[in-house]
């Protein structure tokens, strides 16, 4: 969350939890959470932001689902 904070306004933060993968395997637990920000970026400046964060965690586009140590999901709702 230190790295979205450093881009975005974060005004709310779920608590995060764990789930198991699916379909079911050996890798590690997945931990999820939510954030809600304010910011006056485009769609296509957020996504770039999002993929940037990604690059600094290693996240290849090329590796199999279980392989991957970190996935952003972006959901914008213009208001």
């Amino acid at each position: 969350m230190e790295f979205l904070k450093k881009r975005f306004e974060l005004e709310k933060v779920s608590n995060f939890y764990e789930t198991e993968p699916i379909p079911k395997s050996n890798q590690a637990m997945y931990v999820n959470g939510v954030g809600e920000c304010k910011n006056k970026f485009l769609a296509k400046k957020i996504l770039s932001e999002l993929m940037n964060i990604e690059k600094i965690f290693k996240r290849s586009q090329h590796l199999k689902t279980n392989q991957e140590l970190l996935i952003l999901t972006c959901c914008v709702i213009m208001k």
